[in-house]
């Protein structure tokens, strides 16, 4: 029995609207538009077969009854304040599943802003950052036989990892994406490690993965389900935020690096979108990417720096029908910059050991601290030496 078992039932009551799946384009939209931009310079078109099965109505009525059902019940007034959050970020992330039906770009871009945050990063602070981190490679001795990690490798990685730190019902896959992704399935629980089949990455970077996907996003997940709080385990309202920015900061900490800081491209794409479009911010990052490979004299490099700039850019615009005008964007992938920098400063300002584990009860938010703590929870949590051991003294 847990303290919201009565909140979480009346929240249960909606159906999961899966967003991150319905705000991607379809495969076949994606591909046409992928041969008619790169061969063409024809501005992309994307369709978002996923939203046709939602019942707006329907879930409305639900959502109007789950309000209702929360206003009477007796729990907490912290704890059901959490969960009329969770409400609320219900109600837009509906609004923004019907706005990409009616392919209104404009309010999906502003219902991203409300979601996630608006950006407000400007791309001449990222083109400054780039050049210095071109000065840097320069100087930098590039390594062009230290071995790679490949996707097996790093698959036997993370198992090792999971076995350390005690994390149970977990799945590794490969898969092929391009991003290494930690998933939870929400009808069974289990969690899963998706590691893309081509996967080529330095030893560093793979060290930085584990502390990313399994130390933060795996063990408060983990956490979180053995707390006393079902909410902590499936996230307060805008816990994403914290919850990259953390993990972003972790890594950072676990293997400092002497590049850019943590979320740079991501930020500075959606920047590049907000101002100039999708053309313009595309062959900009392209330029940016190849003479970053060119400076390490990488092979292919026009290839791939084409293959990462546009799957960039197509982040940048998911659940946007026709991306091609400035300011129209999909904001999520700007709190990885933004959080980092909140939890930085966070760290800074207080006892960087006790927030870290306070932020580990489970999937949480920096705003969220004070409303948890006012509950007197007792969490028991699983965190390793090897982790904590960073956090010991302020930076």
């Amino acid at each position: 029995m847990r303290l919201d078992d009565s909140l979480q039932t009346i929240f249960a009551t909606l159906p999961n609207l899966r967003l991150g799946r319905i705000v991607r384009p379809s495969v076949a939209s994606r591909y046409a538009a992928k041969r008619a931009f790169l061969n063409h310079g024809t501005l992309p078109v994307f369709e978002y077969p996923k939203t046709a099965n939602v019942d707006f109505f329907k879930i409305r009525q639900t959502l109007t009854v789950a309000r209702q059902s929360l206003a009477a019940d007796n729990s907490p007034a912290p704890l059901k304040q959490l969960y009329e959050y969770k409400l609320n970020e219900y109600a837009t992330r509906l609004d923004l599943v019907e706005a990409i039906t009616q392919s209104d770009d404009a309010r999906v871009t502003a219902l991203s802003y409300k979601l996630y945050g608006q950006p407000n990063f400007s791309s001449e602070d990222f083109e400054r950052e780039f050049e210095k981190r071109c000065l840097d490679l320069k100087h930098e001795r590039v390594h062009h036989h230290a071995k790679r990690i490949d996707a097996k490798t790093f698959a036997t990685q993370v198992h090792e990892a999971l076995e350390r730190l005690r994390i149970e019902n977990v799945e590794i896959r490969l898969s092929t994406r391009t991003r290494v992704l930690c998933q939870r399935n929400p009808h069974s629980g289990k969690l899963f490690i998706r590691i893309p089949k081509k996967l080529s990455i330095s030893r560093n970077r793979a060290k930085r993965l584990i502390a990313h996907e399994i130390e933060i996003h795996a063990l408060r997940r983990q956490n979180g389900a053995q707390s006393q709080l079902h909410i902590l385990e499936h996230g307060t309202a805008g816990y994403v935020k914290t919850e990259e920015g953390l993990a972003l900061y972790h890594q950072a900490k676990r293997v400092p690096s002497s590049h850019h800081l943590p979320g740079f491209w991501d930020s500075w794409t959606i920047a590049l979108m907000q101002r100039l479009g999708f053309a313009q911010a595309y062959q900009r990052v392209f330029d940016a990417k190849k003479t970053l490979l060119d400076l390490a004299h990488t092979k292919n490099a026009a290839h791939l720096a084409q293959e990462k700039a546009w799957d960039l850019c197509v982040r940048a615009c998911r659940g946007i029908t026709h991306p091609g005008k400035p300011g129209l964007v999909y904001a999520k992938d700007s709190i990885y910059r933004a959080g980092y920098l909140a939890v930085h400063k966070a760290m800074m300002q207080t006892d960087a050991d006790k927030l870290f584990k306070t932020l580990h009860q489970g999937k949480i938010g920096l705003e969220d601290i004070q409303r948890i703590a006012s509950l007197n929870l007792n969490p028991q949590l699983s965190l390793h030496q090897s982790i904590t051991s960073a956090y010991a003294s302020k930076e």
